[in-house]
């Protein structure tokens, strides 16, 4: 299995692969967005 590896587009979303578990026990890469801490708004509610 490889690395979780991580890329940053120039928008500053973070893209990166991460295995998940299934549940019939097998593993398949699942590829995960993020955005900058700064964009996020959750907590300034």
């Amino acid at each position: 299995m490889k690395k979780a590896t991580s890329t940053t587009t120039p928008t500053g979303l973070s893209a990166r692969w991460v295995p998940v578990r299934t549940d019939d026990g097998r593993t398949r890469m699942e590829m995960r967005w993020s955005a900058p801490s700064i964009l996020r708004r959750h907590s300034a509610a």
